[in-house]
Formats: structure tokens, C-alpha cells, sequence
């Protein structure tokens, strides 16, 4: 892959590949390469690697290429990586962001990586009830998969549920959101544990679950895809502590064992000056 074009084109059109080959690389080397290659491809690449590859890989670019590799991922993904970077390279990326956005990042940062709160996907499809069949049929339009689209009420902005995906298509453009069939789908609390939800038999019926805040305000959704990924950080920080933990563990049994190879000749030799001592 000598040729600029060649190898650009390989990042283009087989991404995970690219992922693989790149961790298997000096990173350094690595992220000198993507710094020159636009956000366009640089994010599916980084999107495939291993996370804690990826966030180093991040953090070697400059923080304005950085910024736009993020801006490409999903929520929780930009997220994740950003909790595994220096703080420096953190506050860097996130000057470069938009103020919505790094604001939204802040707040999901706030929570402890266990909770649903810091998984939160906030660009989630949500109107009020008094809203119209072809306002939520926009977001159709969009590159994403959908389920359905959540409701809030158009007196106090409180979740109220949510409208199917196949209700959508079906109905009236004209049509209010609140004449269409609303499923209560059961919101889950942005304080409860992702473990809580690993196996919710809500995800059987749809891709994206409700996360509300104090007063039942909509703060965003939870995808199966978020959970699996905190799940997974989770398990990797955990091997990476009881690792720690081994080591730690493995230096004070050999502090412990040079000490006693320490006294031991001492207390040899009191033992014979002894026993000499006896003989004469």
C-alpha cells in the first residue's frame, strides 16, 4: 500500500479490515496517516477498532481532526471514547466541538460509566403530541433505524410514549401524532445500571428505549448497541484492575519473600556464632 491513493481507497471501502491491519501497527505511525485523511473515512476506521485502540489512536490526532472524527460517531460511541482519553486530550477535542454537543457530552460524562445516564444516545426522533404525521415522517428520511418515534405532551413536555414506525407510514400526513395508536413503551431511569437492562425484554420489540430525568422529562434514548459497548468497557476495565490487582499481589509476595532471603543470613550466622559459643 506504498500509493497515497491505493491506500486511501482500502480505507474507504473496507474499513474493519483497515481496523485490523491498524492495530497491528505503531499507533503513532497510524494516527500520522489519518491525521492527513479527512473525518469521512478516518471515523468508520476508528468506529471498528478495538475501543481502547481506537481512543489511543484518537488522542494522537490533532484536536480539530479529532473533533471531526467524533462528530461522525453515534453518541455513545463518542462518549466512550472520550472517557478513555488523558484529560488533556479530552478538553481539547471537546473545545473543538459544538457547544450542544460538547455540552451533551459533559453531562454524559458526569455519570458513572455503569449507568444508563452515560450511555444516553440524546439525537433521538422525539415531537410533541400536537405535532403532525409528516413532521415525524422526516425523520425517515434520515440514516438511521428506526422503531417508532417518542412522544412528549404538548402541555407540560413530559414523556408520554411513543408512535410505530408502520402507524407512521400508514396514517394521514395531516394527521396529530395523539390520533395515532400510542405505545406506553416503559421508560427506563437514567440512575439504573446497564447491567439492569442487558437482557430487558423490551429489546425483542424495539431498537431504542426511553431514558427520562427527574420530573419524567425525555433525556434521550438507550440502544442495544450502547449497552453491549458499556458492557464491554466495563469488562475490559475490570480485567484491566484484576491484572493491577495480580500484579500488585505478585511484587509484595516477592518484596515478601526477598526480605525473609534478607534476615535469613543474619539469622544464620547469630545461630552459629551461637552454637560456636556453646561448643567452647
Amino acid at each position: 500500500m506504498s500509493s497515497p491513493a491505493l491506500t486511501l481507497a482500502f480505507l474507504q471501502r473496507y474499513p474493519a479490515t483497515a481496523a485490523e491491519v491498524i492495530q497491528e501497527l505503531d499507533l503513532g505511525v497510524a494516527a500520522a496517516y489519518l491525521n492527513t485523511v479527512s473525518s469521512r473515512v478516518t471515523a468508520p476506521v476508528i468506529n471498528h477498532l478495538i475501543p481502547y485502540v481506537a481512543a489511543q489512536c484518537l488522542g494522537r490526532l490533532a484536536p480539530d481532526r479529532g473533533a471531526a472524527v467524533l462528530r461522525r460517531l453515534a453518541a455513545h460511541e463518542r462518549t466512550s471514547l472520550l472517557r478513555m482519553l488523558a484529560p488533556s486530550e479530552r478538553a481539547a477535542m471537546l473545545d473543538e466541538l459544538p457547544d450542544r454537543m460538547r455540552k451533551r457530552i459533559l453531562s454524559a460524562l458526569a455519570y458513572p460509566s455503569s449507568s444508563i445516564g452515560a450511555w444516553i444516545d440524546s439525537d433521538v426522533p422525539v415531537l410533541r403530541t400536537d405535532s403532525r404525521v409528516d413532521a415525524a415522517r422526516k425523520y425517515l428520511t434520515k440514516d438511521r433505524a428506526l422503531s417508532h418515534v417518542f412522544l412528549e405532551s404538548a402541555k407540560d413536555g413530559t414523556y408520554v410514549g411513543a408512535v410505530r414506525l408502520a402507524d407512521l407510514i400508514q396514517a394521514q400526513g395531516t394527521a396529530q401524532l395523539d390520533e395515532l395508536p400510542i405505545t406506553r413503551i416503559r421508560p427506563l431511569s437514567n440512575r439504573a445500571s446497564l447491567a439492569s437492562v442487558q437482557f430487558h425484554a423490551a429489546w425483542d420489540e424495539f431498537l431504542i428505549l426511553p431514558v427520562l430525568g427527574g420530573g419524567r422529562v425525555l433525556l434521550g434514548g438507550l440502544t442495544r448497541s450502547a449497552v453491549r459497548r458499556g458492557m464491554h468497557e466495563q469488562h475490559v476495565t475490570l480485567q484491566h484492575n484484576s491484572v493491577a490487582r495480580e500484579l500488585i499481589n505478585s511484587l509484595l509476595a516477592t518484596s515478601t519473600g526477598l526480605l525473609k532471603l534478607a534476615l535469613q543470613p543474619k539469622q544464620s550466622v547469630t545461630r552459629l556464632e551461637a552454637e560456636d559459643s556453646h561448643e567452647h
